[in-house]
């Protein structure tokens, strides 16, 4: 089966009870073949619409796809779901809208899925279902999966790679084996259940934050006291500003 070249798929509006079930930026049928460079954008006119599942690309292997929510509510979203082979490098974004259940960068049930990207904004997910996930790479091997967050509100768990858990009611759990997985938090008012499955753990601090600012960047709502003994710590403030020593408030 030949690959599936770049494609273009935007939905807007929904027929009442014909709903779209799935909306695909790219699909091989075949059990060999990619999906490369294909787009789905999910922006519909009311909030309540509704698509079950949107995949920017679904193949025996993935690279380069991506899954645009923008409005309305989605319940599944993959940047690229592989079944065969790797899903490597795919994106998912959200700045609007919100997703009821798993969001993932990319999933391979037999390879691997590294690379990917999830990037959320100011937007709520998962509306108080707290047993959901936001991934950035489920499958046996998971590295250099990065997840941003931007003021983001997410009820489940952050995993930057996951693997198969049967006996979690989560249905998986974080991958011990996953190597350079990043969160990356961008604005005051990030609120997580907790993370996982994350050897990184950036912090870019708002270049308009001072130190009479009290909203923390990021709060864990399910884990307080959160050990992250092992973890990479990292801090930068966005702008053009000096370099954090130890003990600033401020860089100027």
């Amino acid at each position: 089966m030949s690959p599936t070249w770049p494609g273009l798929l935007t939905v807007k509006g929904v027929h009442g009870a014909d709903d779209p079930k799935y909306a695909y930026g790219g699909r091989n049928e075949g059990t060999t073949g990619d999906v490369t460079a294909n787009t789905v954008t999910s922006d519909m006119a009311n909030a309540a619409d509704l698509v079950e599942e949107v995949y920017g690309g679904m193949a025996s292997a993935e690279d380069n796809t991506g899954a645009v929510v923008k409005n309305g509510t989605a319940h599944v979203v993959y940047g690229g779901n592989a079944t065969t082979g790797d899903a490597i490098k795919n994106i998912v974004t959200i700045t609007g809208g919100t997703v009821t259940d798993n969001i993932y960068g990319g999933q391979s049930r037999a390879g691997a899925a590294s690379g990917n990207i999830v990037d959320i904004g100011a937007v709520h997910i998962q509306n108080g279902i707290a047993d959901k996930a936001v991934v950035g790479g489920y499958a046996a091997v998971t590295d250099h999966n990065t997840i941003h967050l931007r003021g983001t509100e997410i009820d489940g768990i952050v995993l930057g790679g996951a693997i198969e858990d049967t006996a979690s009611p989560l249905g998986m759990k974080a991958n011990p084996d996953g190597k350079d997985n990043t969160l990356a938090i961008h604005a005051a008012g990030t609120k997580i259940a907790d993370f996982a499955g994350v050897q990184n753990l950036h912090f870019y601090v708002p270049e308009e934050r001072t130190a009479a600012d009290t909203i923390p960047m990021l709060t864990l709502t399910a884990n307080a006291d959160k050990d992250i003994r092992g973890v990479k710590v990292g801090i930068g403030i966005a702008g053009d500003h000096g370099v954090l020593a130890k003990g600033d408030t401020s860089a100027s």
